[in-house]
């Protein structure tokens, strides 16, 4: 015999299964959150900025900000830095928005060149003296990292005067 009892608890049942088949019926699917796109993750990161002043603290010197992909011209005649050992050097900076292979080369026809490259904290990342045997003029070829960077044109000679150039590029 059904009683009054026994329909409300097949009712009560039936009630309770019932949000569970509207869930998982796929006429009507929720929306994956996956498929909209996050503005925030495809903005790229802003520019790297070069702060002249703290980096000119860091280094105890003057520091050039220069672009990417542009040649600087300086002279050793009255050099206001000098590295450790007393020879003059100038420094310049760069920032790089992203990861990349840079070159940055110095090159003078008066004396022997000498590039430095460090990191915007003063680490010594990478030097060199002569490109070959027969070439006086430095190049460094190096993977860095997005982040400002200082390279110091130096001379192999205490005494060397003259001009240089000096370029960064990608």
């Amino acid at each position: 015999m059904v009683t009054l009892r026994s329909r409300l608890f097949a009712l009560g049942a039936l009630a309770a299964l019932l949000p569970l088949s509207l869930a998982c019926d796929d006429a009507d699917p929720l929306p994956d959150r996956n498929d909209d796109p996050d503005p925030i993750a495809d903005e790229p990161p802003p520019p790297v900025e070069v702060d002249d002043k703290a980096l000119a603290e860091t280094f105890g010197c003057d520091v050039a900000v220069v672009a990417l992909d542009e040649e600087a011209d300086g002279e050793f005649a009255d050099a206001a830095c000098t590295l450790d050992d007393g020879r003059a050097v100038a420094y310049y900076a760069f920032g790089l928005d992203e990861a990349d292979t840079v070159t940055a080369e110095a090159g003078s026809a008066w004396f022997d060149t000498v590039l430095y490259l460090y990191d915007a904290e003063g680490a010594l990342l990478a030097e060199n003296d002569d490109l070959d045997w027969y070439d006086d003029n430095s190049r460094l070829v190096i993977e860095l990292e997005r982040g400002v960077y200082v390279a110091g044109v130096s001379a192999y000679d205490t005494e060397a005067a003259g001009s240089y150039r000096f370029a960064a590029t990608r």
